[in-house]
């Protein structure tokens, strides 16, 4: 009588979401348990590791619907919602993954604020909000951002990503307007300092660190060719041209890296 009653249940849910109830399910009868949840996992890391962003925020949100407090799934949902959501290209949709990559990283830090990778993802989510935002609402997430990444360096200082953050940080806030400036000066007191040679050092780290990563290496260009360092600039720029695609994002890159030499 009672697994009538469930499977009734069952079928009045939705298709999309009839894998949540069957995991909760399972979960909670006791069924396949942790070992479901390690399988799913793995799949995930896999997928991660292969730069399989869409298929990858899939699988880890799985395993939150095994277990909603797993920390590794978490900040990995909040870090995938934020690159997928650069590739949206409806900005609504955008905005939407942005802010949902927000909120696993408050869900992250929550679980874990002593560790580089809640802190990490705070400061991507950040930025990325920041991209999409008004001038005030860019401006007040630009100190957030300055927070977060300096924890997770300071937690992990051979983060590449962390690293990249910061090298990103200085080359933006050292680029904004004068209107951007005064909305600085009159609603926070101002910017925390920041410079072009500040963003230089971050950026070598980040190659340092991940050497394989195209778009810290385009970004060590795009730095040099603003401090008007044409050669150094045109050595990064051609290595990202012979550097292995690895993200869905690499070959636009090095259309980009490619456009930009011939400028040079």
């Amino acid at each position: 009588m009672i697994s009538t009653c469930i499977f009734a249940l069952y079928l009045q849910t939705t298709k999309m979401n009839r894998f949540f109830f069957f995991a909760t399910f399972l979960l909670s009868s006791g069924a396949f348990g942790q070992s479901m949840v390690d399988k799913v996992l793995k799949d995930a890391r896999a997928l991660s590791s292969q730069y399989k962003e869409p298929e990858a925020l899939i699988k880890y949100k799985q395993v939150l619907a095994f277990d909603m407090n797993h920390y590794e799934a978490t900040w990995n949902c909040s870090l995938l919602s934020a690159r997928v959501g650069k590739r949206e290209l409806d900005k609504a949709k955008q905005k939407d993954l942005y802010l949902v990559s927000k909120s696993y990283a408050l869900k992250a830090l929550n679980l874990n604020s002593g560790d580089v990778q809640s802190n990490y993802v705070m400061a991507v989510a950040m930025g990325r909000i920041a991209l999409i935002s008004d001038t005030k609402e860019k401006i007040a997430a630009v100190r957030e951002i300055k927070k977060y990444a300096e924890k997770a360096v300071e937690l992990g200082p051979k983060h590449a990503g962390a690293n990249h953050v910061l090298a990103v940080w200085n080359l933006e806030v050292s680029e904004l307007n004068w209107v951007e400036r005064q909305v600085a000066d009159k609603f926070f007191g101002g910017l925390p300092e920041a410079s072009l040679d500040r963003a230089l050092e971050w950026c070598k780290k980040a190659v340092e660190y991940d050497p394989n990563y195209i778009l810290y290496q385009l970004d060590l260009g795009r730095i040099y060719k603003l401090k008007g360092d044409k050669a150094n600039a045109k050595k990064a720029y051609q290595k990202v041209g012979i550097m292995s695609s690895l993200t869905l994002d690499d070959p636009g890159y090095q259309t980009e890296a490619k456009k930009i030499l011939e400028t040079l």
